[in-house]
């Protein structure tokens, strides 16, 4: 399916090589701390989940 990125429709095999380093290790670091993350999910989402474990 593809990816829609500010009203721009790209293709996963376009997509994937440009973020896949940054969200392997974004997920990997936040993953490990039990964050939960899914492709797709923004960072200002990321962000209030990180806020919320730490508000806890």
């Amino acid at each position: 399916m593809p990816t829609v990125v500010e009203g721009f429709r790209l293709l996963p095999e376009l997509v994937e090589p440009l973020l896949t380093d940054r969200l392997t290790s974004t997920t990997a670091r936040l993953g490990l701390q039990g964050v939960p993350v899914e492709v797709g999910t923004t960072e200002d989402e990321l962000t209030k989940r990180v806020t919320g474990l730490f508000s806890l």
